[in-house]
């Protein structure tokens, strides 16, 4: 999935990175894009691939997937 367009800096706004706000929403979007396959049904577990679980179990690590 390719990513949406970022907004052209703003360097009057911000100097030292020119992003904006609406750079930190489109960057969280995408983050949040590429998870969206690894849901649960009801988008309260993330499960993300992987080799295998941690100690806690898969369960914890979907809440874990989810809450970050």
């Amino acid at each position: 999935m390719p990513l949406p367009p970022f907004p052209p800096e703003d360097r009057v706004r911000s100097p030292y990175t020119g992003w904006t706000r609406a750079h930190w929403e489109a960057a969280a979007d995408a983050l949040l894009a590429a998870v969206a396959p690894h849901a649960g049904p009801e988008h309260a577990l993330i499960s993300l691939p992987g080799p295998r679980p941690s100690r806690s179990g898969p369960r914890s690590d979907g809440l874990e997937g989810y809450a970050r």
